[in-house]
């Protein structure tokens, strides 16, 4: 939290619990009025924003269309929630623990999968290829 932050919330703080008496209220309004008049002088002399923001789009990563497909069949053969651990997953499609980590990590990162485990999002890279995880499209 930034200097002025932390100054703000505590003049919150004190107005709250009563610190700071409310005659004190016309000085807290003019300082404020101050804040917002210089914050205004600084908006008005920056560019004019683009009416539509420009937003760089993530590098999407290389994801391997043979592993990806497999996994959705196992998915929606499971009524599009696969229940199942990564080691048992990777056997089933003939594939090493690693590379089938790595596939689901990308997909993952793509937003094209999700990974939940007690209904809950979790990092693929941190599971044990023992643990318990859902698999379903994003």
């Amino acid at each position: 939290m930034a200097g002025w932050e932390k100054a703000l919330d505590e003049l919150r703080a004190q107005l709250a619990d009563g610190r700071i008496a409310p005659w004190n209220a016309p000085r807290i309004d003019r300082a404020l009025a101050a804040v917002d008049e210089q914050l205004q002088a600084i908006e008005s002399s920056w560019p004019p924003r683009p009416a539509h923001p420009v937003v760089p789009q993530p590098r999407r990563p290389d994801v391997d269309e043979r592993i990806a497909a497999a996994i959705g069949q196992q998915i929606a053969a499971a009524g599009g929630t696969l229940s199942t651990t990564l080691e048992r997953l990777a056997a089933g499609l003939a594939l090493g623990v690693d590379e089938l980590r790595q596939a689901v990590l990308e997909l993952e990162y793509a937003g094209q999968l999700v990974a939940r485990r007690h209904h809950s999002p979790v990092p693929v890279d941190e599971l044990a290829i023992h643990a318990r995880v859902e698999l379903s499209a994003a």
